[in-house]
């Protein structure tokens, strides 16, 4: 899709992201976005291999503080404060920035706020996963010159401030996401697969496993895809063998992590997920199952199939089911499976929906001329130097971070240890 280009002022732009993943391919189409309308960019992060690979193609310079590190909001992140913001500061001063955006609050946004103040250069902030969490309600909101948030939901429950808070989605590649079917035909006609990308808890892969025996009963060409990180891998390799011997077939096919999801979305004819799996799939033109997990700190429930009727409530939750009330259980995605297979003409018409909202909604240029409006903004609100408050303010949050940090990082390693002790039982 072409749109008309707006002039406005090519910025040096250095982004501040706590961890850039094998997940962080979401950020790709944002950054070529920007790239495209002229900005230079530089990231700092702990970055994967795969993703310096892929920031490396599309002529991203950046920062990598090491593999050793889960991110900045660690405890390392928090002993390596002081050289990581010296290395902020070197590169504001070696490369001209105009302006800093930091994803997700906490130490990245400390980081940022500081380099903010010192360097008198604005400071854009985006939250994305859910409501704002208690950590940034302990960082400095009105130093702060524009805010970014990936959905309604976060818009509305992001703390009072003197600022506009703008709603801006994660973009997608749409030409990588597009109704391009990798299946032979013969392929096509045997088997009608169920996909679930699950980054999400495993609480939903246990319940797409239990809901198999009766998606075989009454599509006995069904097979189930289930791709992607989830936790606990081994108990749940051990469930789908003994589900598979039940059914008499291997119906339930675990791939673990897949770096080509447009293509395994497109071998599928339903996808089941959250989140920016949901508005992917749907650009690549099938029909989606929101089905988030029954249990975390926001919660999220089952969203059910995305129609035009629901998809702007799904939405304003970033389509993870946090709208609803009704669990994901076995019973309730049957329902939702046995509807799609039965009625061929619905699902195209799904289909044929979704790549029309995902063209409207998620296009990269759109949505960088979009975050372009919030940086004019954010430069001129920080014209004013009463906007750029003592650096002693900022001490206050930093301080609270410390016990945050601590006890996160107890948490983390005690998680880890219960899972590594129920793997060697």
């Amino acid at each position: 899709m072409q749109f008309v280009r707006v002039e406005s002022k090519k910025l040096r732009v250095l982004t501040i992201i706590n961890s850039l993943g094998d997940t962080g391919q979401y950020f790709i189409p944002f950054f070529e976005g920007l790239i495209n309308r002229g900005h230079r960019l530089i990231v700092i992060s702990t970055i994967s291999h795969l993703m310096c690979n892929k920031l490396s193609r599309i002529g991203i310079n950046y920062v990598d503080l090491g593999d050793e590190m889960r991110g900045l909001s660690s405890l390392q992140g928090l002993v390596r404060f002081p050289s990581i913001l010296a290395k902020i500061m070197r590169i504001i001063s070696d490369k001209n920035i105009d302006l800093i955006h930091v994803h997700n609050p906490f130490l990245p946004l400390l980081l940022g706020c500081i380099a903010s103040n010192v360097k008198k250069i604005p400071i854009v902030l985006t939250i994305h996963a859910g409501p704002p969490s208690f950590s940034l309600r302990l960082n400095p909101i009105r130093q702060i010159h524009g805010i970014i948030t990936t959905s309604l939901e976060q818009k509305e429950a992001f703390p009072k401030c003197n600022k506009e808070v703008a709603v801006i989605p994660l973009p997608i590649d749409l030409d990588r996401f597009s109704p391009n079917s990798h299946m032979s035909t013969t392929e096509r006609r045997t088997y009608k697969k169920i996909l679930l990308i699950s980054s999400v808890r495993t609480s939903v892969v246990y319940s797409l496993i239990e809901s198999a025996p009766r998606i075989s009963e009454f599509f006995r060409n069904a097979k189930i895809i289930i791709t992607g990180g989830y936790s606990k891998t081994y108990e749940v390799e051990k469930v789908v063998r003994k589900m598979n011997k039940e059914i008499g077939r291997e119906m339930i096919i675990l791939t673990g992590f897949v770096e080509d999801t447009p293509k395994i979305i497109n071998q599928a004819d339903i996808v089941i997920g959250v989140g920016m799996v949901v508005a992917e799939a749907m650009a690549c033109g099938k029909p989606v199952i929101v089905a988030g997990p029954t249990i975390g700190p926001y919660g999220g429930s089952f969203g059910g199939v995305v129609n035009k009727q629901n998809v702007d409530e799904l939405r304003k939750y970033n389509f993870t089911g946090r709208n609803s009330t009704i669990p994901t259980d076995a019973e309730n995605i049957f329902k939702s499976v046995n509807t799609l297979l039965n009625d061929e003409q619905y699902m195209k018409y799904l289909g044929a929906f979704g790549r029309r909202y995902a063209e409207k909604e998620f296009e990269p240029d759109k949505i960088a001329m979009r975050v372009e409006l919030v940086y004019k903004c954010a430069q001129e609100n920080a014209k004013n130097t009463d906007n750029f408050p003592s650096l002693v303010l900022l001490g206050w949050p930093l301080l609270c971070s410390i016990p945050y940090v601590f006890i996160n990082e107890v948490l983390t390693i005690l998680k880890s240890a219960r899972q590594l002790v129920a793997k060697m039982v």
